[in-house]
């Protein structure tokens, strides 16, 4: 420990070993702040890379999404092009049906009168005569309607 004294008994010497704690002391303080940086850094880092995962995560979703999105669309235009045309094929057959109403009704009316024509040929036949007043058996109306001609 003598060494250590006579090393230390000059001002110069002393003032050289202060200023090398003093250097230590400082080094300390600097390692830490720069640990501490360091540490900063690494959890910054962390998040970011959190972060940047999750982004990852949702953009996937979103492009899963606006798919099933697409597919929805395709298939609901689909469905109204589907519509479309059912409701076309309704409007024809509607107008079809019409038609082959118009025409029941047109030959009704011939054989109505073609029938009464051959009833006052031949007013005994029970053919011609009975269609004037046969009726349906369960109902008790007749078969055709001879008062409705406005069809």
């Amino acid at each position: 420990m003598d060494n250590i004294f006579q090393f230390l008994s000059s001002k110069e010497q002393l003032a050289a070993a202060l200023l090398a704690i003093i250097a230590v002391v400082i080094g300390k303080f600097i390692e830490k702040f720069l640990k501490k940086d360091v540490e900063q850094l690494d959890k910054t880092l962390a998040v970011r890379k959190e972060v940047r995962d999750e982004l990852t995560v949702l953009q996937n979703e979103v492009r899963t999404l606006r798919e099933e999105a697409d597919t929805w669309r395709a298939k609901y235009w689909e469905q109204v092009q589907l519509n479309t045309q059912y409701q076309t094929n309704l409007l024809q057959l509607q107008s079809e049906l019409n038609d082959v109403k118009f025409e029941m009704q047109e030959y009704r009316r011939h054989n109505i009168l073609l029938t009464e024509k051959l009833a006052k040929y031949f007013p005994d036949d029970e053919f011609h005569r009975g269609i004037h007043e046969s009726t349906h058996p369960i109902s008790g109306e007749h078969p055709i309607d001879i008062t409705d001609t406005s069809e």
